[in-house]
Order: structure tokens, then C-alpha cells, then sequence
């Protein structure tokens, strides 16, 4: 219940900032920004080896403020293992999620910025198992998270700068049409490096 308070509020305030911020100040151009992220999941059901993977993002950033940005983002996931189960011989996650995050500065030099972030995220996607040459797929239910962070900027061109942030995902969620399960813990540290470029 706690958690749930917690995302609506933090997704009010990201509107609001938006809404109001946004709509009052200007001062640099849109950014683009995209990389690859290494992630865990901190579920104990999860086979081992299938509790890390890889994946990317994509999406922008404008400046609200001075010292605070808004970013929204598209990321996803992938996690895969291969092993003999049951019959089952592989087993994949594809997790994607559609973040919006408020970035707020608290070092802005002209070679280095630091910043704190964090916001909600809406996620969705399939677990899909080999079994026997048979391929089965269930869906994920779309289920709201919440990430938390920090990242730097370090400029290498005028236009161009490199990103790195680490973050923690909590999510928690199950498969669709199966309301007799338990939602699983898709929790885990998220360490992202990519690039930002300035229009």
C-alpha cells in the first residue's frame, strides 16, 4: 500500500513539474539520449543465470529548471538461460517499460554534472520456454514501477556528452490471466552507459 502511495505521488509530481515548470521556462534544447543498461532480477524463484541480462534505452530529456529535468524513455530488457528442466530446455524474459523520471542536479561543473534521479515506470512483456521443440509464450501483466538512481554527464563534443547512472528497478508483477499466482519480484540494480546529444 506504501509503495503504491508512493508511485502515485511521485508521477503527480512529475506531471505537475511538467505542467507548470515546463510551461514557464525555456532554456536549452530537447535531448536525445540512449545506451545499453546490464541488469539483475532479486527474485530467489528465478533460475540461476536467468536472474541477470542485458538491454538498451531510448528518449529525451528538456530542462524544466536551472537544476531539474524531466526525461521519458523507452527500455527493454532481455534475459535468457538455457538449461534442462522438466522437459524445458530454454527460458527467455523480454521486459520493456516506458519511464519517466525527474533528474535533479546537484553538480554542475563545466566538465562533469552529477544528478540524482528517480520515477515511475509502466512495464510490460513475455516469458516464452522451449519445451520438448514446442515453443510456449505467456504475457506479462502490465504492471507500475518505481526506479531510483544517479547518473553523470561528461561532455566530449559541443554537442555531444557521455551518460552513466546506476539505478534500482521495484517492480513487482506476474503473468497475465493467472490471478492464482503470486507476483514475482522483478526488483533488481540497473547500470546504464550511453551517449546524449544536444539539438
Amino acid at each position: 500500500m506504501k509503495f503504491k502511495i508512493l508511485l502515485v505521488a511521485t508521477l503527480i509530481l512529475f506531471i505537475s513539474s511538467f505542467m507548470i515548470m515546463g510551461t514557464t521556462y525555456a532554456q536549452e534544447d530537447f535531448n536525445l539520449r540512449g545506451g545499453v543498461t546490464y541488469t539483475t532480477l532479486s527474485d530467489d524463484d528465478v533460475q540461476e543465470g536467468l536472474d541477470r541480462g542485458f538491454g538498451f534505452y531510448v528518449g529525451g530529456e528538456y530542462p524544466l529548471t536551472d537544476f531539474l529535468k524531466g526525461i521519458v524513455q523507452h527500455e527493454r530488457y532481455y534475459f535468457s538461460q538455457t538449461f534442462t528442466y522438466n522437459g524445458i530446455t530454454a527460458v527467455k524474459i523480454n521486459l520493456n517499460a516506458i519511464v519517466g523520471l525527474l533528474s535533479l542536479d546537484l553538480m554542475d561543473e563545466e566538465e562533469i554534472s552529477f544528478a540524482l534521479m528517480g520515477g515511475p515506470g509502466y512495464y510490460f512483456g513475455k516469458i516464452s520456454a522451449e519445451e520438448e521443440g514446442t515453443t510456449l509464450s505467456w504475457n506479462l501483466k502490465p504492471s507500475f514501477g518505481f526506479k531510483f538512481g544517479a547518473g553523470i554527464d561528461y561532455p566530449m563534443q559541443e554537442n555531444l556528452s557521455f551518460n552513466a547512472s546506476g539505478f534500482y528497478r521495484m517492480l513487482e508483477t506476474t503473468i497475465a490471466d493467472m490471478d492464482d499466482l503470486e507476483d514475482g519480484d522483478f526488483s533488481g540494480l540497473e547500470i546504464s552507459g550511453g551517449l546524449i546529444y544536444n539539438f
